[in-house]
């Protein structure tokens, strides 16, 4: 019978317990696992609400953004000219009703409607499609006091 050198006899050890070792990182990587998706249900049974809350949380810190971009944007953009006029104005003097234009800028006539009778303004983007479609008439400065 041959003889097998110490060292790779040695070797095959090493690798057998690091073969083990990663077999117990293993088993225990899908412990941890199976326990976080555990703990994840039982918080989903605790709090069933707490995505919706979170979710509004972020809905209301990007309206206070938004809210702040149309300052900046309104005191980088002052404007002294007067033709800035309000979004109700401006479809009174071009025969356009709410609902028409709710369609034409992509949004749904109950949300024009709050817009229009400035109870709430609308975020940044939607401003400038606002503006777009009135040709500059209705731009941010319009929307200056207006709270959000």
């Amino acid at each position: 019978m041959d003889h097998i050198p110490d060292d790779v006899i040695e070797a095959a050890r090493v690798l057998n317990m690091r073969l083990h070792s990663a077999t117990e990182l293993g088993q225990r990587t899908q412990w941890i696992a199976e326990a976080l998706m555990k703990e994840r249900e039982h918080t989903r049974q605790l709090f069933p609400d707490a995505e919706k809350i979170a979710l509004k949380d972020v809905a209301e810190r990007l309206s206070a953004i938004e809210a702040i971009i149309v300052e900046m944007r309104s005191s980088l953009n002052i404007k002294t000219d007067s033709k800035s006029v309000a979004l109700k104005e401006w479809l009174k003097k071009n025969g356009i009703t709410q609902s028409d234009f709710a369609e034409a800028v992509g949004i749904h006539f109950v949300h024009m409607n709050k817009f229009v009778n400035r109870k709430k303004r609308p975020g940044v983007h939607l401003i400038e499609r606002i503006e777009k479609a009135t040709g500059g008439e209705v731009n941010f400065e319009s929307w200056r006091e207006v709270s959000p």
